[in-house]
């Protein structure tokens, strides 16, 4: 014989709640899996992280605290409008 328990439909399970309770039931090698899964992303997201912090650190200080992109990007002969207008043509056609 099945036992139901009747809960409230007040209390919703959050998904992180259901995720933990169907990661709870698995083996031992599949939660260490998972972990090790996780582990991994997390090092991947730091590492990605540092490499923006240390391309940004190369970047010079311009004017008024700015950042000159120059300093990592080749300089271009175009104007700031031909720059906007070129950028418009390729993404809008226009």
């Amino acid at each position: 014989m099945v036992t139901t328990i009747p809960t409230p439909a007040e209390q919703p399970i959050s998904p992180v709640d259901a995720i933990w309770a169907i990661i709870q039931s698995q083996s031992q090698a599949v939660r260490q899996a998972i972990f090790l899964r996780v582990e991994k992303e997390e090092q991947q997201r730091r590492t990605v992280a540092e490499n923006v912090l240390k391309q940004l650190s190369k970047l010079e200080e311009g004017p008024a605290g700015f950042l000159r992109l120059d300093s990592i990007l080749p300089p271009s002969p175009l104007s700031a409008e031909e720059l906007r207008e070129d950028a418009y043509t390729e993404k809008y056609g226009i």
